[in-house]
């Protein structure tokens, strides 16, 4: 014969739970936030021994569904280890269902254990997980412990070779990720992180700067370097503003920040990146003018450089370098060595465009080449610096 456990006083604890909590089966979802119910969740953290396994084989489906909803919130500061226990007394699917769904928009507090508890209570517990959810329990603890839990289910999804918001968003349904919940809005984010080309055409560029917002450092940085992987350069041009909002984490080349943010990226990344700050640049200070589009057609072979007290522009091309004025003068061409050791400063540090013009003029020893914007001057400047490229 088989002995069945019986708590002692269960007959004199039930009629007396049942006293105080005569309506407790009533309670619905929008009373959550009631002081009926803000009572039974004092009730329990009172309870002691045979008076909690009592109250755990008597409350009612409804009310254990919504304790389940309540949990991973607790925002009554009740005892989540007696209302765990409550919910793991009586495991069952809906229970599970209604933790996984309420723990979607409090993802970030550490009341999500819950589930593993209620969880682990099921024979076969990893089985009973990965059917519900299409998700490894043991992994997905690791990853809630580690504060990544974002990351890891939006990975699961990028490394089935999804890049479509339409597939990812079923993936994230299957795993019964709720699209509306705190944690589905931040997975919808996630996307961004790795989708295709198509998918950042269809945003506007003011959607995708409030995407980039709402991104942490890591998160942000993973969609600059998976944009910048998908796309053209024709295809970020319409982008700038998403471009002004990384140069402030990113700097310029040159700075220790810029050289910092892209320690260990593909050089081929880091060059697309460059190229889109040059023809930004060539734009902001020459306009859309015969200069800046001229000019657009190296900015995958150079470093421009805008030097606002004297109202210059400098490119560095790998052996030799470009002067350029804001305002139309001549184009001046110098030996890179050269360059960095006299020009270079002068651009930057001499107090007005009328001085660097003075000084460049007058510095007839070390000019390489000078062209007027004139006539055919793109024909002449094309020729000059294609024969200087060819030489490098």
């Amino acid at each position: 014969m088989v002995d069945i456990f019986y708590p002692e006083k269960l007959d004199k604890v039930k009629y007396e739970i049942a006293k105080v909590h005569k309506s407790s089966g009533e309670l619905s979802e929008d009373k959550i936030n009631s002081n009926e119910f803000k009572a039974i969740v004092k009730r329990i953290s009172a309870l002691k021994g045979d008076e909690l396994r009592a109250f755990a084989l008597c409350i009612s489906k409804k009310d254990l569904i919504m304790l389940a909803h309540y949990a991973p919130r607790n925002v009554y500061k009740g005892s989540l280890k007696k209302i765990t226990a409550v919910l793991s007394f009586n495991p069952s699917d809906e229970v599970l269902n209604a933790l996984f769904s309420s723990w979607q928009n409090n993802y970030e507090s550490s009341n999500g254990e819950v589930i593993f508890t209620v969880i682990n209570r099921y024979q076969g517990s990893t089985k009973k997980f990965k059917d519900l959810f299409k998700l490894s329990l043991d992994k997905l603890a690791e990853a809630i412990k580690e504060g990544v839990v974002d990351s890891y289910l939006s990975n699961i999804v990028f490394d089935k070779g999804i890049r479509t918001y339409d597939r990812y968003s079923a993936c994230l349904e299957d795993m019964k990720i709720n699209k509306d919940s705190l944690l589905g809005k931040q997975l919808s984010n996630l996307f961004y992180l790795g989708c295709s080309k198509e998918e950042y055409l269809r945003l506007k560029p003011h959607e995708l700067l409030e995407i980039v917002n709402k991104l942490t450092y890591d998160h942000s940085k993973k969609l600059l370097l998976n944009l910048l992987e998908v796309c053209d350069i024709k295809d970020l041009k319409p982008y700038n503003n998403i471009l002004i909002h990384y140069l402030k984490t990113t700097g310029k080349e040159g700075t220790k920040e810029f050289k910092g943010y892209f320690n260990g990226i593909d050089p081929v990344t880091v060059r697309k990146y460059i190229t889109w700050i040059n023809i930004y640049d060539l734009e902001n200070i020459f306009g859309n003018d015969e200069r800046s589009r001229f000019w657009s057609q190296y900015a995958d072979r150079c470093i421009v450089r805008h030097h606002p007290n004297t109202r210059s522009l400098t490119m560095e091309f790998d052996t030799f370098a470009v002067v350029e004025f804001r305002r139309m003068g001549p184009i001046y061409w110098f030996d890179l060595e050269y360059f960095n050791k006299e020009v270079y400063r002068r651009c930057q540090n001499l107090t007005s465009e009328a001085n660097l013009r003075d000084w460049l003029y007058h510095s007839k020893k070390y000019k390489e080449r000078k062209v007027h914007h004139k006539d055919i001057w793109t024909i002449e400047a094309r020729r000059y610096t294609n024969k200087l490229l060819m030489r490098s």
